[in-house]
């Protein structure tokens, strides 16, 4: 039995992609709507896929093109998407004033309730606050607290709520 070869319902020529992007250009502005962190970069990353097609047309006939451009797309909004959480959010030079009198004002307050709580941790056994300050500073959940501290999820669940307990009857709300 003979296997029949793929290429046979294959495009001989290949395709017009500049004809294929001018048909999607819209479906692909709305995927990078859905997708992308930064809705204001659509056009942008429209834009980058036409240079990256032109830069890196294929080399065979395409069954798909649309398949192609979508591809291309999905990863021009990934690299974008990951150059989005690595820069910072900037805001215009009013609110970035009004945050940093904000701040000024709340330095003081903000360094009391650091200083009570440096103090209600010290009435508490230190794996307490170390299992405390894991969870609510760093982010941990409670197995990577477990490993790192050498202990049972069970104590680190434990020693968390008596932890957060102390502080409530202290009534430190912050």
């Amino acid at each position: 039995m003979e296997i029949p070869d793929a290429r046979v319902n294959m495009p001989t020529e290949p395709p017009d992609m500049i004809q294929a992007y001018e048909q999607h250009r819209h479906q692909l502005r709305s995927f990078f709507r859905t997708y992308a962190f930064r809705k204001d970069s659509v056009d942008d990353l429209v834009q980058e896929v036409y240079v990256t097609l032109m830069r890196f047309p294929p080399r065979e006939a395409l069954r798909d093109p649309a398949a192609y451009l979508y591809k291309i797309g999905w990863h021009v909004v990934r690299r974008a998407n990951q150059r989005a959480r690595r820069e910072p959010e900037t805001h215009d030079p009013g609110t970035l004033e009004q945050l940093c009198d904000q701040t000024t004002n709340d330095a003081g307050a903000e360094l009391a309730a650091e200083q009570q709580l440096v103090q209600l941790l010290r009435e508490l056994p230190p794996l307490y606050g170390a299992v405390l300050i894991l969870n609510r500073r760093d982010g941990m959940d409670y197995s990577q607290i477990a490993t790192r501290l050498n202990i049972s999820i069970s104590q680190v669940r434990r020693y968390l709520g008596l932890a957060l307990a102390h502080l409530k009857k202290a009534d430190w709300n912050n």
